[in-house]
């Protein structure tokens, strides 16, 4: 390989692997940060909107960001999992809602997709356009008719409505 292409694929991977490191940053500082104690971060973050003088005289908003705490603590997990059993109802809930509602949309997905791209048949590219048109319409647009929908099959008041 040329001494060119291997600097260009080194610069690509240099300048791609910045970029994947600047986006996981914020989960990283997240999950970090949950394992600080209460007070440390009320120390490190009890200040968000408060503005701190520099030595030009301008204010500027100031957060002390931590990529390691001080002091390692499972309190918050605690106070979540335990102390709070609402939280974990209310976990669960969504994982009965998500998975459901998921699960049917890679199906219908993926049996759309080999329909129209392998099989051949009368009409197909009309209904691939209403079938992007559909993606592409804001929920707003469909709330009415999906309340009917939900309305006449009986299912208002119950968790299958908003899984189908």
């Amino acid at each position: 390989m040329p001494a060119a292409k291997v600097l260009q694929k080194g610069a690509l991977t240099l300048v791609m692997s910045s970029i994947a490191l600047l986006l996981l940053f914020p989960i990283v500082i997240t999950f970090t940060n949950s394992l600080m104690t209460g007070q440390e971060i009320d120390i490190d973050y009890g200040s968000i909107g408060q503005m701190n003088e520099t030595a030009a005289g301008k204010a500027i908003p100031f957060v002390n960001l931590k990529l390691l705490p001080d002091q390692v603590s499972l309190e918050q997990y605690g106070k979540v999992l335990i102390s709070s059993p609402r939280y974990l109802a209310m976990f669960w809930n969504s994982v009965w809602l998500v998975v459901p509602i998921i699960a049917g949309q890679t199906l219908i997905a993926a049996l759309a997709a080999y329909a129209l791209s392998k099989l051949k048949f009368r009409g197909r590219d009309t209904l691939f356009l209403i079938y992007l048109l559909t993606m592409l319409m804001p929920f707003q647009v469909t709330l009415v008719p999906n309340y009917i929908m939900a309305d006449k099959l009986g299912l208002l008041g119950s968790s299958n409505a908003i899984i189908l």
